[in-house]
């Protein structure tokens, strides 16, 4: 049909050509089987999607019920750059050691949950401007549009976007599992949008970043809830692992059964 397509400067498929179009119309028993295929398919994946939801809603009460609102409870009080530092360096993506990478931007991490998608490399993406370096102390928060709650905990030696930001925790002073789902938390949120709005796209930057201030809890709590989280996110990243192959199964699946090959 779009090879049928008319109209020099907006080329448009119109109703006519749409009616007139042959398309391969299997027997309905064949119908039938494609759609239970299907069915079963999309069921799996809405099933992990529920599941790496549910695990996201128990760690935000769990860390609610360690911590109350840190914004308001009086305590040790601090700014976010007094227990942080921001020291990852920037690389050239192009050079041989940086080359095969993975390279993580903020859409590959999922909004409110903080889990990782799959990454290509820098070869892969065919990068060319200088990218943050992080390993796996590092947490890895999106500037841009902070509403969207994109923060993730890294898990390995990478490369990041400038569009983020790699935070490095200081020791004997916040756990990455907890600077983590402060990020991710409402109060921080409620933070970003008190700030200066920008004319077209929502940034924060580092002084902002750096100026947020909260109550911060004993380590030996904070120590408590890492123990916790790490036992979930074991299980949550199997989930997500499943939910990202059940997504692209689901995929396959539908372009084979249009194209015949199912």
């Amino acid at each position: 049909m779009v090879k049928k397509a008319t109209g020099a400067n907006y080329p448009a498929v119109s109703d006519k050509i749409i009616k007139e179009s042959e398309i391969p119309l299997p027997p309905l028993p064949e119908q039938k089987r494609i759609a239970a295929i299907l069915d079963k398919a999309d069921s799996l994946r809405r099933k992990n999607q529920q599941a790496i939801q549910l695990a996201d809603k128990f760690l935000r009460a769990v860390f609610l019920d360690m911590f109350g609102d840190l914004s308001s409870s009086s305590g040790n009080k601090v700014k976010l750059g007094d227990v942080v530092v921001l020291d990852a360096p920037m690389v050239d993506p192009r050079e041989d050691k940086y080359l095969d990478m993975l390279h993580f931007g903020p859409d590959r991490i999922k909004k409110e949950t903080g889990l990782l998608l799959p990454a290509l490399t820098a070869r892969e993406e065919n990068l060319i401007s200088k990218k943050f370096l992080f390993d796996n102390r590092y947490v890895l928060y999106s500037k841009i549009r902070p509403y969207l709650k994109k923060c993730a905990m890294a898990e390995t030696t990478a490369l990041c976007s400038a569009d983020m930001y790699p935070i490095r925790p200081v020791d004997g002073l916040v756990t990455k599992e907890f600077l983590w789902r402060l990020l991710l938390s409402d109060i921080f949120t409620r933070y970003t949008e008190t700030l200066p709005g920008r004319a077209n796209i929502p940034k924060l930057n580092r002084d902002e970043l750096s100026a947020f201030e909260f109550s911060l809890p004993y380590f030996s709590e904070q120590k408590k809830f890492s123990k916790l989280v790490k036992k979930l996110l074991t299980t949550s990243n199997l989930v997500n692992e499943s939910s990202c192959n059940s997504g692209q199964i689901f995929n396959i699946l539908s372009q084979k059964s249009f194209s015949g090959k199912l």
